[in-house]
């Protein structure tokens, strides 16, 4: 068995996701189990505390973004899955970022932001 560990929290203007960053293969135990199972619960479980516990901050970064005239759809309308924004971290663990804004984040912006949230859930720099 082989997996990576990744938690996602839906929040009303984005949807923010831990992944480990890399798939970790696992032998069996002698008695047909995976000792991975337990190892990826604990570290998702630990990816959803990080972002619960960011949740304010990050809530406040698009707070700010709104008063400076950037205007998010809410990630319970049907246009938000169809047209929104991804973009991810280049540390570990990986953090991703949806979003759906008007006007549209530049790259720049967009990669800017991501970084704010990732250095929130407490990312690693390489």
């Amino acid at each position: 068995m082989s997996g990576s560990s990744r938690a996602a929290k839906v929040l009303s203007r984005c949807v923010v996701t831990m992944d480990a960053g890399m798939n970790i293969s696992w032998a069996t135990n002698p008695d047909g189990s995976y000792p991975g199972t337990e190892y990826h619960a604990r570290e998702e479980e630990t990816f959803q505390k990080n972002i619960d516990k960011s949740i304010p901050e990050i809530e406040s970064l698009f707070d700010e973004m709104e008063k400076s005239g950037c205007c998010f759809t809410l990630t319970s309308d049907e246009l938000f899955h169809e047209n929104s924004q991804h973009a991810v971290s280049h540390g570990i663990p990986i953090v991703e970022l949806s979003l759906l804004s008007n006007p549209k984040l530049s790259e720049n912006e967009f990669t800017h932001l991501v970084g704010k949230v990732a250095q929130l859930l407490g990312q690693d720099p390489f």
